[in-house]
This record gives structure tokens, C-alpha cells and sequence, in this order.
């Protein structure tokens, strides 16, 4: 058997089952519980796109980070230098 015959018989086996809906609404029923999962995915890149977006916003970059490690070394130096000295 084909891999197409097997998925046309679970389909049939699903969807048209005659005199009953149990198979339909067992798909259905699991097909919906996929979607919890997908729409949490989609919600959590939302939330991670904004929370990015914003923490960008909130920091000057990386240029002033590199300029406050570059004052603290400074710092850092003259103090080893004192230290020396006295």
C-alpha cells in the first residue's frame, strides 16, 4: 500500500464514517488542541518582538556602554597608580 492510499483510508475513516460523527468530532477535537500550542507560539514572538523593540528604546546602545567601561578602566588605572605611589 501506497502512503496515499493509507491517508485516504484514515480520512475516510475520520471524516465520513456512516451514521456517526464520533470520528469527525475526534479530529476536530484534535485539531483544536494543536492550536493551543500555535497561537501560544505566535503570542510569545509578539511579546518578544515588543520587549526587544522597547529595550532598545530604553538603552542608549552600545556606545555609551563602551564609554562608561572605557571610564571605569580609566578609574581602575589611576587607582593601580596611586596605590604604587604611595
Amino acid at each position: 500500500m501506497s502512503w496515499q492510499s493509507i491517508n485516504l483510508l484514515i480520512c475516510q475513516s475520520l471524516f465520513f464514517s456512516r451514521g456517526s460523527y464520533r470520528g469527525r468530532e475526534a479530529a476536530v477535537g484534535a485539531l483544536l488542541w494543536l492550536l493551543i500550542p500555535v497561537f501560544a507560539a505566535i503570542a510569545a514572538l509578539i511579546y518578544a518582538g515588543i520587549a526587544a523593540r522597547a529595550g532598545k528604546r530604553k538603552s542608549g546602545g552600545d556606545v555609551e556602554e563602551l564609554a562608561g567601561y572605557a571610564r571605569f578602566r580609566e578609574a581602575m588605572e589611576r587607582g593601580h597608580a596611586d596605590s604604587d605611589a604611595a
